[in-house]
């Protein structure tokens, strides 16, 4: 577990160091109520596509979590790829594991995404389990 940890903040480190784009998670909308919708955090990504990030998760201090810190905080490593169909639109899936959340200590996570223009993602969280919910979420990179 120890080693695992190390390995994940090198990753974490090493991708701060070589950051293509930096990113600000704003907020999300959720397909039930109940869930936090103020998700502030930040992301980094490597030329190589390596991504970590975190965010005040959707389990934060809400109608559904009364009793949760203020910023129950996600955080997540991974994989991102894009692709261009046309000129300003961005097509985009991203793979990895994220901590955070009550279900389980660490999940794996795969969610596709669009960046509209130079600054605007739009990232889309599919419902994985028959109980869960969908999400998207709003970002910003520079």
């Amino acid at each position: 577990m120890i080693r695992r940890l190390i390995t994940a903040a090198a990753l974490c480190i090493a991708t701060v160091a070589s950051a293509k784009t930096i990113g600000v998670h704003v907020g999300s909308w959720h397909s039930a109520q109940g869930y936090n919708n103020v998700n502030p955090g930040l992301m980094v990504r490597a030329e190589s596509g390596l991504t970590a990030g975190a965010h005040c998760n959707s389990e934060s201090r809400s109608e559904r979590f009364p009793t949760a810190k203020r910023c129950q905080v996600a955080a997540y490593l991974g994989q991102h790829a894009d692709w261009e169909p046309t000129p300003g639109l961005k097509v985009s899936l991203t793979g990895g594991v994220l901590t955070g959340y009550s279900r389980a200590k660490v999940l794996p996570f795969v969610v596709p995404s669009l960046l509209i223009g130079d600054h605007v993602r739009l990232i889309y969280a599919p419902r994985v389990e028959p109980k869960g919910v969908q999400t998207a979420s709003l970002a910003l990179e520079f």
